[in-house]
């Protein structure tokens, strides 16, 4: 990492953390650099979040449009109310025993901190599938 365009080793789209040299353990976002990185790319992403809800209240402003945010599993800056627009959290269908073990994830724990946190920030939340499922498990988990 030169400091000249951002981390070349962080894998890509389908790459499990601990393949890429930025994300592993061991890896670079524990360097000087790193942490950097990460704070600076921590800061413009809720910017970035800023600039697009502006616009669109904007764009909007005078009807009877409800702004809806799609988060995609990201979970920083939760607690902050912005722009008074409902919290959209997609993967509601997934349940923890349905993930290879090997990826160490847990859609329930995760989908329990966003609906806690929306709870606390005294927000709405609105939620969609993030796969395609028309069987009765996936539709239960929704429900619940």
């Amino acid at each position: 990492m030169t400091g000249k365009g951002g981390t070349h080793d962080s894998g890509h789209y389908k790459q499990f953390p601990e393949e890429t040299g930025f994300l592993r353990r061991d890896g670079a976002w524990n360097t000087k650099y790193g942490q950097f990185f990460l704070e600076w790319y921590s800061g413009k992403l809720p910017e970035h979040g800023d600039r697009i809800l502006t616009a669109a209240k904007a764009t909007f402003r005078g009807t009877e449009t409800k702004l809806s945010g799609k988060v995609a599993g990201i979970h920083w800056h939760y607690r902050t109310s912005k722009h008074g627009i409902v919290f959209n959290f997609a993967s509601m269908e997934m349940k923890d025993g349905e993930q290879p073990e090997y990826a160490n994830c847990s859609p329930g724990g995760f989908v329990r901190q966003v609906k806690m946190a929306t709870k606390t920030a005294q927000g709405e939340l609105t939620v969609e599938n993030a796969l395609e499922r028309y069987d009765a498990g996936g539709y239960a988990q929704v429900l619940e």
